[in-house]
């Protein structure tokens, strides 16, 4: 729904009927693995992650812009980014980019992520990058390919990662006790550091 600030009342409100599984739309929340909603404040629209289709609303109207039934069909969003190509969607298949005026598919096939369940996408500018198989690969949306940037990274402790970010020209990459700095352009490992839990030897 869209609240007016000032009076608290609904300026409008969803229609989820259209949606033949609008019931799970409170499961689709981050806790359960879902991308964030995005606002593309350029073309005015909310994009929603619903169960295994993403959803373009109007902000001004609260109407969906995508036929129900043919748009948006990206299986679970993982992960999201709006560029002017379309939208960038990380889902369990791989990576598909959507096209942002009828929510359908541009690609045939997507871009494969292997284990992208448990994968973490990133933007840098018109760069993207992602994990695969224990390794950053770096996204090109244009030709529609990957290129496996580092080594396979392991880290101590058995941990899983957690947190993919950029700083300046290091992608860093961490964990509870574990963070590893890498360069962006070379994949070229800088420095890699863990920390025991307390109280172990």
């Amino acid at each position: 729904a869209n609240v007016n600030l000032s009076t608290g009342k609904d300026i409008w409100r969803f229609d989820w009927k259209p949606f033949k599984k609008a019931k799970d739309a409170s499961a689709s929340t981050l806790s359960k693995g879902f991308s964030a909603m995005k606002i593309d404040e350029e073309t005015n629209t909310l994009y929603f992650p619903l169960s295994d289709q993403l959803i373009a609303i109007d902000i001004n109207s609260g109407l969906p812009k995508w036929n129900p039934k043919k748009g948006g069909a990206t299986g679970k969003v993982l992960s999201m980014y709006v560029t002017k190509e379309g939208v960038l969607v990380l889902s369990p298949k791989g990576l598909q980019l959507v096209d942002k005026s009828s929510g359908n598919l541009v690609w045939k096939k997507p871009i494969k992520i292997k284990n992208a369940i448990e994968s973490i996408l990133l933007q840098d500018g018109d760069d993207f990058f992602a994990i695969s198989k224990g390794s950053i690969v770096k996204i090109d949306v244009a030709n529609k390919s990957t290129k496996v940037l580092t080594e396979k990274i392991k880290f101590s402790g058995k941990e899983s990662f957690s947190s993919l970010e950029i700083i300046d020209d290091l992608i860093i990459l961490s964990a509870s006790q574990n963070i590893a700095a890498f360069n962006k352009n070379t994949g070229k490992k800088i420095h890699h550091t863990y920390l025991k839990a307390p109280g172990s030897s």
